[in-house]
């Protein structure tokens, strides 16, 4: 019990759940991702890539919105239609 201390300073600006997008891998490979948790990403950025080890086939992850990457599996390995990250969007998803 006790009293709550303060808060810590933010380190950045709140999003709303609104606007979080979940990514599912349109196939089934090892990620490679090309950007960090945190960095912000542009609309129609590519940032990963889904590798089929067999056939090398390489598809490119692109981001659907402006806004940032909130989180991502930690394992590399990915099916198809699976999540594997999600970008908090700097505006809600409408509809």
């Amino acid at each position: 019990a006790g009293t709550a201390g303060p808060l810590p300073e933010a380190v950045c600006e709140p999003r709303s759940i609104a606007g979080l997008h979940r990514l599912f891998a349109e196939e089934g490979g090892i990620v490679v991702y090309h950007s960090e948790l945190g960095d912000h990403l542009r609309e129609g950025q590519t940032f990963a890539h889904i590798l089929e080890p067999q056939s090398g086939q390489r598809t490119a992850v692109v981001s659907p919105v402006e806004g940032l990457l909130y989180a991502r599996r930690s394992h590399r390995f990915a099916r198809k239609g699976q999540y594997f990250c999600a970008i908090a969007g700097d505006a809600p998803i409408e509809g």
